[in-house]
């Protein structure tokens, strides 16, 4: 149910069900969420045709993010890890610290 005047948020399409015409193209282990310089939140990240998935290890609740509503990506060295810089069209941006050596590519 939704209430008036709240927005819904990003994550309000369900979990980590796949769509009609959803596919999977990405699904990298051992990636962190970096919500501070030291504060991060480690889990796992899918990449489809439609949307990015963030799931915590130790939540249920995953962070989603529809592709239409990404404005730009870019990638970063960080010594051995790789950061994945998203910005939103809504101004928000998100970090996620990967090791580039342990991706899983699943179609192209």
């Amino acid at each position: 149910r939704r209430m008036l005047g709240r927005p819904q948020s990003m994550s309000s399409i369900p979990s980590t069900t796949m769509l009609v015409g959803e596919s999977q193209i990405l699904k990298p282990s051992e990636i962190s969420l970096m919500l501070t310089e030291k504060i991060m939140r480690h889990g796992t990240l899918t990449l489809t045709n439609f949307r990015i998935l963030f799931q915590q290890t130790l939540t249920l609740e995953p962070l989603s993010i529809p592709v239409a509503t990404i404005e730009t990506i870019e990638t970063k060295k960080r010594g051995k890890l790789q950061d994945l810089c998203i910005v939103c069209k809504d101004f928000r941006q998100i970090i996620f610290v990967y090791d580039p050596s342990k991706v899983l590519v699943i179609s192209t």
